[in-house]
């Protein structure tokens, strides 16, 4: 018999515990009526009231909510002039919740804790008002992570380090903000758009970036590298490539100075000398044109002067 109740007894204690966790779940509407109070006030959100459920099926009764199968999977508060400090740890409570979107708007401030959000597929804060340094784990364990979108605000500082490694990112958007220091190695395969245009970024370009188009760089004034131009580095030659050709050429110059020197003792220059009988075969020519004056017949005895010339200087 006590074999018997104990089915029924697991089964109400089953019924009990799902009776306490719903019962302690909010409804949407409170969730986001609460985030709504974070915001400053602003008569876009006035369909935002208790009056009605945020969803109805695949349709939505609250502007800019996103909805299938009536739940809550993303918010599109786009150009509605919102501010305010957002209150994102409110929406933990959506657990379908995947998308975010307040571009355009006049949200001001640090970046909001988006890493609470853990599910979320796709962040979309650009054209606010967003300001300061954004810490180097802010991404962290956002695994689902495909879309970052913080272009034209006002951050400063490093690109945060927990972006390199969200392994499901496709696409990162941060131009028009005052990001400094290097580009950080995105190893992401998947990495499709990326831009970091006209910031105050350093440095040469990573490898894996190479192949995105010049203009995701430009506006950068300090950085180089493909698709951009040759760093300064890459195109001077290093004090050791110096040394070695001044080493090259001094070694070349002296290996033809040694090569003249030796031709030179080699071939030493003949000098002109004078034939020891040269004098003498001089004088008796002279001798006998003078002797051929006398005589009247210079051009015969001087013909016969050369030849005895000659055949004494080879005699």
């Amino acid at each position: 018999m006590a074999c018997a109740d104990q089915p029924w007894s697991l089964i109400l204690v089953i019924i009990l515990l799902l009776h306490v966790i719903t019962s302690s779940s909010k409804p949407d509407s409170e969730i986001l009526l609460k985030f709504k109070y974070s915001l400053g006030k602003n008569s876009r959100l006035s369909t935002w009231n208790t009056s009605t459920s945020p969803c109805s099926g695949d349709g939505t009764n609250w502007i800019g909510i996103l909805c299938e199968k009536g739940t809550i999977w993303g918010l599109q508060l786009e150009n509605m002039g919102l501010t305010g400090a957002m209150d994102l740890n409110s929406l933990k409570e959506l657990p379908f919740l995947r998308t975010l979107s307040f571009m355009h708007n006049n949200f001001e401030g640090p970046l909001p804790s988006i890493k609470e959000l853990r599910a979320l597929k796709s962040v979309y804060l650009t054209n606010n008002k967003f300001s300061g340094d954004i810490q180097a784990n802010a991404f962290d364990g956002m695994l689902s992570l495909k879309k970052v979108h913080l272009a034209h605000n006002r951050f400063t500082g490093l690109i945060p380090l927990s972006l390199t490694i969200l392994p499901r990112l496709l696409e990162l958007r941060l131009e028009g903000n005052k990001f400094e220091g290097a580009i950080p190695d995105f190893q992401q395969d998947g990495l499709k758009v990326m831009n970091v245009s006209n910031n105050v970024l350093e440095g040469q370009i990573p490898e894996g970036l190479s192949k995105m188009d010049a203009s995701s760089f430009s506006g950068n004034s300090d950085l180089c590298g493909p698709p951009l131009g040759l760093c300064p580095s890459s195109q001077k030659l290093s004090v050791g490539t110096i040394v070695l050709l001044v080493i090259v050429v001094a070694a070349a110059l002296a290996a033809i100075a040694a090569v003249f020197v030796i031709l030179r003792r080699g071939n030493p220059t003949p000098q002109l000398q004078e034939a020891p009988g040269s004098l003498h075969v001089h004088k008796e020519v002279t001798f006998t044109d003078a002797d051929n004056m006398e005589h009247g017949s210079p051009r015969e005895h001087s013909s016969k002067g050369r030849r005895a010339g000659v055949d004494i200087s080879e005699g």
